[in-house]
């Protein structure tokens, strides 16, 4: 785990989505690594990420494409290199349903214990 670099994620996540992202701390990212070649599959990989993340009172707001620069692969490396993308993951009571955040009730540690679910679950599933 590592710091999120709150001002880069405001400007990248409003290319992406209409959701705007909350205050740090109140909000997680990781990457996801998907096949370069295979969207439908992706999109049943992001709609079983976001219906894990529902389950556990946790929203995805939305997901942005990490911009990768394979120009100095080799034929081998270049065809199996991923497609990475981010998804913006909130505690729901907080946020909300909305676009914008709620502010509603906060408890770091269940945000903190439900991402840790989340990601254990979905390394195991997808």
């Amino acid at each position: 785990m590592t710091g999120i670099p709150h001002a880069f994620f405001v400007r990248e996540s409003g290319h992406v989505m209409t959701a705007t992202l909350p205050e740090p701390g109140k909000y997680a990212t990781g990457n996801l690594f998907f096949s370069p070649k295979d969207e439908e599959l992706n999109r049943e990989i992001q709609a079983t990420f976001t219906n894990m993340a529902d389950g556990l009172g946790l929203r995805v707001l939305g997901w942005r494409e990490v911009p990768c620069d394979g120009s100095i692969l080799g034929p081998s490396s270049s065809s199996k290199e991923p497609k990475i993308l981010q998804p913006f993951v909130v505690l729901r009571e907080n946020y909300g349903d909305g676009d914008e955040s709620k502010e509603g009730r906060w408890d770091e540690k269940r945000f903190e214990r439900q991402l840790y679910v989340l990601r254990k679950h979905s390394t195991h599933t997808l």
